[in-house]
């Protein structure tokens, strides 16, 4: 500072500079601290729960009922059951050792991300094939056939 206690412009550009370097470690450490927070993969984890609630209804020996509603996404949520298959429809894709695997992926324009993975007991089938895809707006019933859940659109 001067004698008058007025601010050299060298010294308001070290006050600037402070404050930026403060605030961009503050937002670092934020970054660094907070949980991040995925609203696709919430949603396919709470549809991957809902599916499950309902195979819980079939093998309890009633039709356990299905769908994803979604309204105004970016993103397409998909139930993809791969059965014993790496790929389904030749856009989704799970390279894990897959047995009675099902996915809630999501998505638009052959770019989707299947982060959201069970395991059934049994092999499930839509119209007698043991890998499908099943689309938003669809309404399936979900019966458990001996040792296969039949899996039907209604």
């Amino acid at each position: 500072m001067n004698k008058k206690g007025d601010l050299t412009t060298g010294e308001i550009l070290e006050i600037v500079l402070s404050a930026g370097a403060v605030l961009v470690v503050a937002l670092l450490f934020y970054r660094l601290l907070a949980p991040s927070f995925d609203v696709n993969e919430k949603t396919a984890e709470s549809y991957r729960d809902s599916f499950l609630a309902q195979v819980a209804v079939a093998d309890s020996g009633s039709s356990g009922e299905f769908s994803i509603w979604q309204v105004g996404e970016k993103d397409n949520f998909y139930l993809v059951y791969f059965g014993d298959k790496k790929s389904v429809a030749g856009k989704f894709y799970c390279l894990d050792n897959n047995v009675n695997k099902f996915c809630v992926c999501y998505g638009e324009k052959n770019k989707y991300e299947c982060p959201s993975c069970e395991e059934l007991r049994y092999s499930a089938s839509m119209d007698g094939s043991l890998s499908w895809v099943l689309n938003p707006t669809d309404n399936v019933e979900i019966k458990l056939n001996g040792d296969v859940y039949g899996v039907a659109k209604v």
